[in-house]
């Protein structure tokens, strides 16, 4: 579980730097977010994560899903791998005793590791490519459209309408999945999620996820995008296939 651990230690830390007067209450922050884990040829395996404050300084929310998405017909069967509150531990005397991990009754964690040994895909660490080679990659946050020009190819082109309706997507998913776990405030979990209003119009910054593979001569391109009202808000992220122009 070396990869969830590490995932979440990144979150915890964006967490706990919230951190105010103990007498004050934090708003909610809650961040959904598309990871890729491994690919195969006919497959894509994402981490679909969110984390949450519960509206506390000290406690994270995290319920984590794998992705398994059809590279053809964008069919995705969802596997769950983990759900559990990470919190600080206090004695009577208001003292700091330590940390835990509470996970949802009957949740047994899923590796996500194992999944991809079964289903016969390669782990992202191992395909991936770090940018920083040739060809030059440019992406253009346009209004309309993000546009992604590699080297002298044929421009890649996502329209804004069509990150809304994913991040539409996910949103729903995460409402309609996340567990409605207690938390400080008058609204339910499911209602903070059901509430959130990330739109493709706060999307201000994409990155090209490079990888190569044999047997994917013309292996999609994927787009990340990342999506907030500013730097302190909420955010979302999430994985998309990169459709070519038509010209």
């Amino acid at each position: 579980m070396n990869l969830i651990k590490a995932l979440f230690a990144a979150f915890c830390a964006s967490v706990l730097a919230l951190a105010s007067p103990a007498n004050a209450s934090p708003d909610s922050f809650i961040d959904i977010h598309e990871e890729p884990v491994g690919m195969s040829t006919t497959h894509l395996f994402l981490l679909r994560t969110s984390t949450d404050n519960l509206g506390y300084y000290e406690a994270l929310r995290a319920e984590i899903f794998l992705i398994v998405q059809d590279l053809q017909s964008g069919e995705e069967e969802v596997i769950v791998i983990d759900k559990f509150v990470h919190s600080s531990d206090y004695s009577d005397d208001g003292k700091l005793t330590g940390y835990s991990i509470k996970r949802d009754a009957g949740i047994e964690p899923v590796d996500p590791a194992s999944v991809l040994r079964a289903r016969g895909a390669l782990p992202w660490v191992a395909i991936h490519r770090p940018m920083g080679f040739e060809p030059l990659v440019n992406i253009t946050m346009g209004e309309q459209a993000v546009e992604v020009q590699i080297g002298g190819d044929t421009p890649l082109r996502l329209s804004r309408d069509a990150i809304q309706a994913k991040l539409s997507r996910v949103g729903q998913f995460m409402a309609e999945n996340v567990a409605d776990h207690p938390r400080s405030s008058s609204m339910t979990t499911k209602q903070h999620f059901e509430g959130r209003e990330v739109t493709a119009a706060h999307c201000h910054s994409a990155e090209l996820l490079d990888y190569w593979m044999l047997g994917q001569r013309n292996r999609p391109h994927l787009l990340r995008v990342h999506c907030a009202y500013d730097e302190d808000s909420e955010t979302t992220s999430v994985v998309m296939r990169l459709p070519a122009v038509e010209r």
